[in-house]
């Protein structure tokens, strides 16, 4: 189980709805990624962009950025899903990310780090990372 699956890759496409079946998905905007995140907004709307199947859409300049478009986005999924800590929002122990569209790197590993994210495992489109406590 994830709580957030970000979406990096441009040519996501089709395999959106596939993904957000899992959990709440932020995907980049591409001209194959815009269309299916609006067909999905209007035949499978969400009040709560919390819920599993909420699809949440990132514009980014440079579609193939994709390390820099993780490492800003960040910061808006964790306003977005994070919980009260005094007076910021933070990631809880325990939040688990997927990533899809990026492989592990030196410079994803210390800007998830930066997060609380230590514990990272592969998958067949990328990674998960786990905020633990250390």
């Amino acid at each position: 189980m994830v709580d957030v699956i970000v979406v990096l890759d441009p040519a996501f496409g089709d395999r959106i709805e596939e993904i957000a079946a899992r959990g709440p998905v932020w995907v980049v905007e591409s001209s194959i990624n815009t269309p299916v995140i609006r067909d999905m907004w209007r035949t499978q709307p969400h009040v709560d962009h919390r819920e599993v199947g909420a699809i949440t859409s990132c514009p980014v300049s440079d579609t193939e950025a994709r390390v820099d478009n993780l490492l800003h986005v960040l910061a808006d999924v964790e306003i977005h899903h994070g919980s009260a800590d005094g007076a910021e929002l933070v990631f809880v122990d325990g939040f688990k990310l997927e990533i899809v569209g990026v492989d592990l790197s030196r410079e994803v590993l210390d800007g998830l780090r930066e997060y609380g994210f230590h514990v990272f495992a592969d998958t067949p489109d990328g990674f998960t990372a786990e905020k633990v406590k250390g």
